[in-house]
Parts: structure tokens; C-alpha cells; sequence
């Protein structure tokens, strides 16, 4: 049984064990900025079970009714499984009343990335043609459902830290 559940406390070493092996330190937040945005309700931390064993995470930010996938992993020995996709459909389910984006790096830049749009797309989202410089990397956006306008995902960076830090780190390339 696939289920999506709020993490707690104790599961905040699991979640960072995996955080820290899945994505490089550069795009990497401070975990604990992100436990801090969590515990503030500003985010959502979510642990992935699979047969009430650890699978995996999802971190969203939330701003008005947009959520953005922000980080989502799941542990290397459970891939290839579906889980991937099964928890993108759960996570859909279960935050329906809202608008869910997230950031690729270009897919153009690499197999890598290519293969990362692929998944992403087999799980309903799509590229909705905008695209940012983020931190000095291209970024695309993929959506599920919805649009999200450069304004808005100015707006909701501006929530996370401030509109001058989202102007001085963020730039429209399309």
C-alpha cells in the first residue's frame, strides 16, 4: 500500500539522509530552512510509505493557492517500482484544491534533464512555456492542471524570502 503522510519529528533524519544523497549541494536549501518554513505552515514535508516502509519525500511551498513541488525524491532501491508516478497521482489527490507546479532544468541541457521532462510528463504535467533563470540556472516550469505566470511565481518566491532577494535571483528568459 502506497501512502502520502505528513511527516513528524522523528522522521526529519530519514528525510534528510535521502535529501542530502538525491540532490547536489547546490540545489540544496538548508534542511533546516526548510523544517523551519514546514513547522511555520508556510510548507509541506510529506514522507512517502510504501507497504509502511520509508520511500521517499515530498517538499512543497505554499503561496495563496499554488504549490510548488520544490524538492521530491525517492530512496534509490524503491525506484523503478512506479512509486515515483503512484505518489505524484497521490500527492495530486490530495492537494487538488491546489495549483501544482514545479522547476526542471532545461530538458534540452541533458539526458538527465530530457529524462526527468519524460517522467513528468507521463504523470500529467506539462511544460507551460515559461522559463527563468533561477540562482543563475535555467529552469523550466511544468504544471499540472493549471498556468502559472512569471508574476506569480515572482510573487510566491517573494513569499518564501523577499521581492528583492526574488528579483536580484530570478530572471524571465521566455
Amino acid at each position: 500500500m502506497l501512502e502520502i503522510k505528513r511527516a513528524e519529528l522523528i522522521d526529519y533524519p530519514e528525510i534528510e539522509e535521502l535529501y542530502i544523497t538525491a540532490f547536489p549541494k547546490s540545489e540544496r536549501k538548508p534542511f533546516k530552512m526548510l523544517t523551519d518554513m514546514f513547522e511555520r505552515g508556510k510548507a509541506q514535508l510529506c514522507k512517502i510509505m510504501y507497504e509502511n516502509e520509508f520511500s521517499g519525500f515530498f517538499y512543497l511551498y505554499f503561496y495563496k493557492d499554488f504549490a510548488l513541488i520544490d524538492y521530491f525524491a525517492v530512496k534509490p532501491e524503491m525506484r523503478s517500482k512506479g512509486l515515483g508516478a503512484k505518489s505524484l497521482g497521490l500527492l495530486a489527490e490530495k492537494y487538488s484544491d491546489k495549483k501544482i507546479f514545479l522547476e526542471i532544468e532545461d530538458h534540452n541541457s541533458g539526458e538527465i534533464q530530457n529524462r526527468r521532462k519524460q517522467f513528468y510528463e507521463r504523470c500529467g504535467l506539462c511544460l507551460n512555456g515559461l522559463k527563468v533563470s533561477l540562482f543563475g540556472v535555467d529552469m523550466e516550469i511544468m504544471t499540472l492542471n493549471t498556468s502559472v505566470t512569471f508574476e506569480d511565481y515572482m510573487d510566491l518566491y517573494s513569499d518564501m524570502k523577499d521581492r528583492s532577494f526574488a528579483e536580484k535571483n530570478i530572471k524571465k528568459l521566455s
